[in-house]
């Protein structure tokens, strides 16, 4: 099978929030990448002390910035 690019876009990343559904996208990203695929994943920056970008275990994360006024809306922080 072809080396695929996969984009992630979730609302929810472990550990930045708890729960199951980011829980679930994070490791499903690790595996995809132990397959040699090169992932990434957009979530929202929950808190500024969180880097905008980094990379876990083969894992691209890009976090943009949310306005605390309204969560439907998004700054531009990377």
């Amino acid at each position: 099978m072809k080396n695929l690019k996969i984009l992630i876009v979730t609302d929810a990343l472990f550990p930045d929030i708890k729960g199951g559904n980011g829980r679930v996208v994070i490791e499903t990203a690790k595996a995809l990448a132990k397959k040699a695929h090169r992932v990434y994943i957009l979530a929202p920056r929950i808190d500024k002390r969180l880097p905008a970008a980094e990379e876990q275990e083969g894992v691209r994360i890009c976090r943009y910035g949310i306005s605390q006024n309204n969560a439907l809306s998004y700054t531009a922080t990377l």
